[in-house]
């Protein structure tokens, strides 16, 4: 990602809280509200953001053992470190990036991983946690099939590399910062290209809510489900990838999945589908904290929530929530889970 007014880059490693200002993470939002949160490996946990990190924060560890995240987890929950807790899993996304979704290899690490949701449960249970805990299972996205070696598009062979000020990813997407002057010509040269669309900046769909941003460049790529998007082929070396996510987030292979269990939620309930930034103000709701302002909609979740949640206001309540997140195909396989758990100690509602 590029800013022009910093004029600087930013990757996932990037720490500087300039980058990560432009909106709030649900722990910040609780910190504002004197609530205490924990957060084990979420992105963004490790920098201060308006002011604020995490009560509790772990510096991200890949090869940090699962079980040690989960048993660190429960300690929190049980000796009141914090009223929010946030825990990540980096599998199965990763194994589907290297075998692809449809995998043999995916459909051992998802048993695998439903075997870590199981311990968590039980230690949950185990400890007469369960039945007072909301859990929500979800995703940020799907994921797709690819083949590295004979569906890449390499945008050199339609526009000259002279004319490029900067690029900023490759893959399913792929953002132009043209020479001053050639942003016309360019964009008109790679819709010749095929298996990808050309869209300049404002010319992006409405229901990406993604124009709107200094950070977004003047063109924008996106391939067709299944191919990759680079620039000078022959210089492309990804490695062994056969999975990738990042195409339109209508594709059925893109969206992700939701589940939620809990004295807050109904019971036996098919909900409807609704986007994911919607999470953002269902958590604060279920933390009993007034959101900031963000794009989501409290009026998209609130079947989902029992009665006494929605016709009452929430008072004297206390919480946990931890999230475990991950990667999820809803219509192969699941690739993952972001499980959010929200505990009440005391649960009072008056109306």
């Amino acid at each position: 990602m590029y800013d022009p007014e910093f004029n600087e880059t930013f990757t996932m490693a990037t720490k500087t809280s300039k980058w990560w200002e432009g909106g709030e993470p649900v722990w910040v939002t609780a910190r504002k509200h004197g609530k205490r949160s924990a957060i084990y490996f979420w992105p963004g946990s490790e920098t201060e953001i308006h002011g604020f990190f995490p009560n509790i924060w772990m510096k991200y560890n890949e090869s940090d053992p699962f079980n040690n995240r989960i048993d660190t987890v429960i300690h929190w929950l049980l000796n009141d470190q914090a009223d929010m807790v946030a825990l990540y899993f980096h599998e199965p996304d990763y194994t589907g990036h290297i075998f692809g979704p449809n995998s043999t290899e995916v459909s051992k690490k998802v048993e695998e991983m439903d075997g870590w949701l199981g311990y968590l449960m039980k230690n949950l249970t185990d400890h007469g946690l369960w039945d007072n805990v909301n859990v929500i299972v979800t995703s940020d996205h799907g994921m797709a099939a690819v083949d590295v070696n004979s569906r890449v598009i390499d945008i050199y062979d339609y526009v000259d590399p002279s004319a490029i000020q900067l690029i900023t990813s490759v893959g399913e997407i792929l953002n132009i910062l043209p020479v001053n002057g050639k942003e016309e010509e360019m964009a008109r040269n790679l819709t010749n290209c095929p298996h990808m669309t050309v869209y300049k900046k404002q010319d992006i769909p409405e229901h990406w809510h993604y124009k709107n941003n200094r950070r977004v460049l003047p063109i924008l790529l996106v391939a067709e489900e299944g191919w990759l998007i680079v620039k000078n082929r022959t210089a492309y070396d990804p490695g062994i990838v056969k999975g990738a996510h990042g195409y339109d987030n209508q594709l059925s292979s893109m969206k992700p999945i939701f589940y939620a269990r809990g004295p807050d939620f109904r019971r036996n309930y098919l909900a409807k589908p609704f986007n994911s930034i919607d999470l953002y103000p269902l958590m604060c709701k279920l933390l009993g904290i007034k959101p900031a302002p963000n794009n989501g909609t409290l009026d998209n979740t609130a079947d989902i929530l029992a009665s006494s949640v929605t016709s009452s206001a929430m008072s004297n309540t206390w919480f946990l929530a931890n999230v475990m997140h991950e990667v999820a195909d809803i219509f192969t396989c699941i690739l993952g889970n972001m499980l959010s758990f929200i505990k009440k100690i005391l649960r009072e509602h008056t109306g």
